[in-house]
């Protein structure tokens, strides 16, 4: 994962409460309904906090987590980071300066090559 967009799956935002009414027009429901579905319920198959607590953990391999020190989505990282640590689940979270920008994803992606393979 390289700067994940996991606010919408975060339950403490309360992205979930009303939210069918509160996206339906908003200028995010195509990117809600694309993640989501047209149904959105926080025990959904597309919600990776709700996917994390209901995986298999002996079949999960270690998750690579990387996000920039100043990308706009480094907080949402960091709290899906805590759920996955909460759970016990496996994963190298790796963070430094950077944006949310190809830049970043290309140093990701030789850090995954390096880690995985």
């Amino acid at each position: 994962s390289f700067s994940a967009g996991t606010m919408l799956g975060n339950p403490r935002l309360t992205a979930f409460v009303g939210a069918n009414d509160r996206f339906a027009n908003n200028a995010f429901a195509g990117m809600v309904a694309g993640a989501f579905g047209p149904e959105i319920v926080y025990e959904n198959p597309n919600n990776i906090y709700y996917l994390a607590e209901q995986c298999d953990r002996s079949k999960l391999p270690e998750l690579l987590i990387t996000c920039g020190k100043q990308d706009y989505l480094y907080h949402e990282n960091v709290h899906f980071k805590a759920h996955l640590t909460e759970l016990g689940l496996p994963f190298i979270w790796k963070e430094w300066e950077g944006v949310h920008d190809w830049k970043f994803w290309d140093e990701s992606i030789k850090l995954a090559l390096e880690t995985f393979f």
